[in-house]
């Protein structure tokens, strides 16, 4: 046993076995007439006309944030001002972001627009680091002592 379904005595769906069809494509807040056959044996029953309301679209707006994370960089510098080796962080380093904020509209659960609201950047802050060069120099040879003295 299974059902037709008709729109405008256009055959829609053929010989479904479920009691619940859903159809594509229909405008919101709308009345609609179907025609609904059984089909028993492939033999049609004469068509019962169903009435439906589809429901109305439901519209939300949210508002989102997405957040990119921008990571600081390292400036190595040499200075002989430090022991070859030996290094100062000068600078801490401080990540840095971009906030993008969205009005994002739904309908019936699809998203249909997204809007920037608001943009806030925030420089990441370098990583300064000395690094020393400075070696000291090999001391000088004594020099022999003079012989015969």
């Amino acid at each position: 046993m299974g059902y037709n379904v008709y729109q405008d005595d256009e055959l829609i769906a053929e010989n479904i076995e479920e009691k619940e069809y859903t159809v594509e494509g229909l405008e919101p807040s709308t009345e609609y007439s179907f025609g609904v056959s059984q089909v028993i044996d492939g033999k049609e029953s004469e068509k019962a006309t169903v009435s439906v309301r589809t429901k109305p679209k439901v519209t939300t707006d949210e508002i989102t944030e997405e957040i990119d994370i921008v990571e600081y960089d390292t400036v190595r510098n040499e200075t002989d001002e430090l022991p070859k080796g030996e290094e100062e962080v000068v600078q801490e380093g401080k990540n840095g972001y971009t906030k993008v904020t969205y009005k994002v509209t739904y309908e019936d659960g699809v998203e249909v627009d997204r809007e920037e609201t608001n943009r806030e950047v925030i420089d990441p802050v370098d990583e300064i680091i000395n690094v020393g060069t400075y070696e000291e120099p090999e001391p000088e040879p004594e020099p022999d002592p003079e012989e015969g003295d």
